[in-house]
């Protein structure tokens, strides 16, 4: 009697890369998890009889299944020469205009499902089996293509835009150690893969939009040595150039780099970069929703012609542009271009190869980095989910249209979103908790932990003006006492963060954190003296981290110079009472004209003293005297006085 083949696997436990037990009918893995299709694939013998050729046949027909070897699904790249051809089978053609590639077919991650796709129902494109071995496939696909980065420069085969080779290599560099792990725009593995086959997830115009966020960071990139306005100038304007180009027709590429151009120009700081932020900001999200990119494409049919990487893409583009989007509506007082209502993407990133990669800063030595990984996938993950909650504080509470302007039902909002941002905290994991004081956390992680206290502070600030307008359970200054406590949280946190870095340029979000913070105290109506000598407190340290910034960083000048004006404010000495001549201003005014200096028709900066309350109005009153909207416009100008604006009228309208 012949032996019994020597069984391997089951194909299920083969294609995930998992312990299979060899049990027979069906192994304990899939027994345990129900997986169906428990099948092992059969050796082929040399000398089979006929009658074990039909049983080994008719036992075939029982698969459904073939054995799949992941090791053949990712194709080693061919080695051709600069003068060969493109393959026939190549689709579409190079762009002059914007350099755009068309795909090799060597370039590509082969899906194993290709093989029976034909035989999947439209809704079951994306099974567990194919949820399952995706991670393994891009793991394997990045870390292959991370190699292939230093011998495709080595032979000369990436295409710098006719920048040499190694200042575009510097720059890519400085892009993958800083802004790519903010935000995850770009997927690196296809980026740089196709960079060097003239594949379609490449462009010149996202090539330079990377080439203007790095070197808007160095100095020696201005075009005038004197102005940090001009960092990356020529970059900035080759970017430019290249998207009015490709504005006509609606490309990830574009989109990713619009979303780079928006970042890199709103950290800027001046009213024209803002303003062409916020455009950009808009046209990516137009051409977001003309792909289709903010709904879950594997809940219908087209899905199927989708690979594992073209999945990847799809979702960190949207996200990114998700969570830049609420970003720039905080900083500027404008509505969410992109809601949350209007998506269904889950926040599943597949890809995890960046994760546990050693974390490496730009400006300062590896010694005082003891081995921090960049956790950029984790810190993204949460930073999108951190995103939503900021969505429904930005509709609720920061939205004219939307606002929530009757006692319970903001009552509810703020205990239903108080209660997501403690969840969201619950669920954060220890690496992302950063309890470790003698680390230099990457940015990336500091600024997670520091968005929440932000957004906690704006839960609660539209409230602290009228805390009487809420039930009886906010009626004694519980907001205010909170808002106090999250400015308290953020000016210790950069203390912490920060004690030994002396010259590195802070992210755009820092910048806020510390101006939110910094005015939101002297923005509270002062019931005590001592308030007030908290406040400078507080200004004496929000203040000197602006100004040690401003000397780096030209987005952080028109904070410092507001929370300049706000501190002699704070710390002029005047009587406590109100002139007789003259009715007394509203606090939230008097603060507003500390902030704009002295204008025509109030008393001058060094005579400005604080009122008390009157009284304090009813819901009613309120309501009619429009003191209610008041209290929030009142912070939304702030806000917006931090760029030099009055109102958010260049908003277009998409």
């Amino acid at each position: 009697m012949a032996p019994a083949p020597p069984y391997t696997a089951c194909n299920n436990c083969h294609a995930g890369h998992t312990f299979c037990d060899k049990e027979r009918p069906e192994c304990g893995r899939c027994r345990a998890s129900g997986k169906p299709n428990c099948t092992y694939p059969l050796q082929k013998k040399d000398s089979a009889s006929p009658a074990a050729s039909s049983a080994h046949q008719v036992k075939s027909s029982s698969i459904s299944t073939p054995q799949v070897d992941v090791s053949k699904t990712i194709q080693p790249r061919r080695e051709t020469m600069p003068a060969e051809k493109p393959a026939p089978g190549s689709v579409g053609t190079p762009s002059a205009s914007n350099g755009k590639r068309a795909r090799s077919p060597d370039s590509t991650i082969e899906s194993t499902a290709n093989n029976d796709r034909a035989k999947r129902p439209a809704h079951g494109c994306f099974d567990a089996e194919r949820e399952a071995r995706t991670p393994m496939l891009l793991f394997g696909h990045a870390a292959k293509q991370r190699q292939m980065e230093e011998v495709n420069f080595d032979e000369g085969k990436l295409d710098f835009d006719g920048l040499d080779p190694h200042l575009g290599q510097r720059l890519l560099d400085m892009h993958w150690k800083r802004q790519h792990h903010t935000y995850l725009v770009v997927y690196r593995p296809a980026f740089t893969r196709d960079m060097a086959c003239a594949g379609p997830y490449f462009s010149k115009t996202l090539l330079n939009a990377i080439y203007f966020g790095a070197a808007s960071l160095a100095g020696e990139f201005r075009k005038d040595p004197y102005d940090p306005h001009t960092a990356g100038w020529d970059f900035r304007e080759r970017a430019c150039e290249l998207v009015k180009d490709t504005m006509e027709e609606s490309d990830i590429t574009t989109i990713q780099a619009l979303l780079l151009m928006t970042d890199s120009m709103f950290a800027m700081g001046d009213k024209k970069s803002i303003k062409t932020a916020w455009l950009y900001a808009g046209y990516a999200v137009h051409m977001i929703k003309t792909l289709g990119l903010q709904l879950d494409i594997t809940k219908r049919p087209n899905g199927m012609n989708l690979k594992e990487e073209d999945l990847e893409i799809r979702r960190r583009v949207f996200w990114s542009a998700f969570v830049i989007d609420k970003l720039h509506s905080m900083y500027q007082g404008q509505a969410p271009l992109l809601p949350h209502s209007q998506c269904d993407v889950p926040i599943l990133f597949q890809d995890d190869y960046e994760e546990l990669e050693r974390w490496i800063p730009m400006t300062h030595e590896i010694s005082r980095c003891p081995g921090y990984r960049t956790r950029s996938v984790s810190t993204f993950t949460h930073l999108c989910k951190l995103a939503v909650i900021l969505n429904e504080i930005l509709e609720r509470f920061y939205n004219p249209k939307g606002a929530e302007h009757e006692a319970e039902a903001s009552d509810r909002a703020v205990t239903s979103i108080d209660k997501q941002l403690n969840d969201w905290a619950r669920q954060l994991p220890k690496h992302l908790k950063g309890r470790e004081p003698d680390w230099i956390l990457p940015s990336h992680v500091m600024s997670l932990g520091l968005l929440s206290h932000v957004a906690r502070l704006l839960l609660h600030r539209p409230f602290t003006r009228r805390d009487h307008f809420l039930p009886a359970a906010w009626t004694k200054g519980v907001s205010r006492d909170r808002c106090c406590d999250f400015a308290k949280k953020i000016d210790d946190y950069h203390k912490w963060t920060y004690k030994s870095l002396d010259k590195i340029r802070l992210p755009f979000l820092n910048t806020y954190a510390l101006y939110a913070a910094a005015i939101t105290t002297p923005a509270l109506p002062p019931d005590e003296f001592t308030m007030t000598q908290r406040a400078i407190e507080r200004y004496n340290s929000c203040a000197a981290l602006l100004r040690q910034q401003s000397t780096i960083n030209p987005a952080t000048r028109k904070a410092r110079d507001i929370v300049d004006r706000l501190e002699r404010f704070l710390t002029t000495p005047g009587p406590r009472e109100t002139s007789t001549h003259r009715a007394a201003p509203a606090y939230g005014d008097t603060l507003l004209d500390a902030v704009e200096g002295s204008s025509a028709g109030q008393t001058s900066e060094e005579n400005i003293t604080v009122a008390p309350a009157k009284r304090q109005l009813s819901l009613t009153d309120a309501s009619v005297s429009g003191h209610l909207d008041r209290a929030v416009e009142e912070m939304q100008d702030l806000d917006l006085r931090i760029f030099g604006l009055s109102h958010p009228g260049y908003n277009p309208d998409f």
